[in-house]
């Protein structure tokens, strides 16, 4: 864990990245939604609502089963910007070359997979990392968890008020039910899904990161063990077989191994917590 003082001064460089990340995001997040405006406001407003109900929702759960760190007005508003927008620069500048290369390599089933999963995934982790290094408030395994989990909650908005505005000129009624229908459509076919994948990856570097008595070869084994999980069912998730029955298997068995491994997860870090609240600790 982070304790001496020396190791309280090396949170300086963590934080300077950290903030520099944050900035490169806004930009992302200010043209996009510019440029989202002037073909269709309603997208942007109806979406920003959804997914600030999004935030009170989730936040409130976790409060309530207190397991939402402290301080939580600082880097929880710090990890969605990251989410939605940093790691949204990192897919524009990495995502495109991956899909045009799989299919020149014969290979474009896994075209979406590598082109959203990989750099998505990678960025998120890397934002996950910097919060726990910049935060004091921040230093328990089951901290990387919930920090993830709205790391990707953060992608999740930011990429549904897209689909939705999109969405929202295809629609032969109006916009406000073709953003709304895309909304409902991807919060039940894969409710916050991005941040799933992403709080269990957290939890690995959370875990890894704040374990103590701990080789280091045991906390980088831990963290990519549970990288390869996070990222593993995100990659599931995003093939695209030519076969329906195939990619209805494969989204089906991420979503099992994804929500069924997050919510094992969240359980026992809500157990450890209550135990140790019980005693004091």
């Amino acid at each position: 864990m982070i304790k001496s003082s020396s190791q309280e001064t090396n949170r300086l460089p963590f934080v300077l990245i950290f903030i520099s990340g944050l900035f490169v995001g806004a930009v992302t997040i200010y043209r996009n939604i510019a440029a989202t405006l002037q073909f269709n406001p309603t997208g942007v407003i109806l979406g920003s609502l959804f997914g600030l109900c999004y935030i009170v929702i989730f936040s409130s759960l976790f409060f309530l089963l207190k397991l939402l760190p402290s301080r939580y007005v600082v880097w929880l508003p710090a990890a969605i910007l990251w989410g939605s927008g940093t790691v949204t620069t990192l897919v524009y500048e990495s995502g495109q070359g991956m899909r045009d290369l799989f299919p020149q390599l014969g290979l474009s089933i896994f075209a979406a997979s590598f082109a959203g999963a990989w750099p998505e995934e990678i960025g998120k982790a890397v934002g996950v990392l910097l919060i726990l290094l910049s935060f004091r408030s921040l230093n328990k395994p089951w901290h990387g968890l919930v920090v993830g989990f709205f790391v990707g909650l953060g992608f999740t908005i930011l990429e549904d008020i897209g689909y939705g505005s999109v969405a929202g000129l295809l629609d032969p009624s109006s916009d406000v039910s073709g953003v709304v229908g895309v909304w409902m459509i991807r919060t039940l076919a894969g409710p916050a899904q991005h941040a799933v994948y992403s709080g269990i990856i957290g939890f690995g570097l959370g875990l890894a990161l704040f374990s103590e008595g701990r080789y280091m070869r045991w906390r980088w084994g831990v963290a990519a063990a549970f990288f390869a999980l996070g990222f593993g069912c995100h990659f599931l998730w995003n093939i695209s077989p030519e076969s329906m029955a195939v990619s209805l298997v494969a989204m089906a068995s991420a979503a099992v191994i994804g929500y069924g491994a997050f919510i094992y997860l969240a359980v026992k870090c809500y157990r450890e917590n209550r135990e140790m609240n019980s005693v004091g600790l």
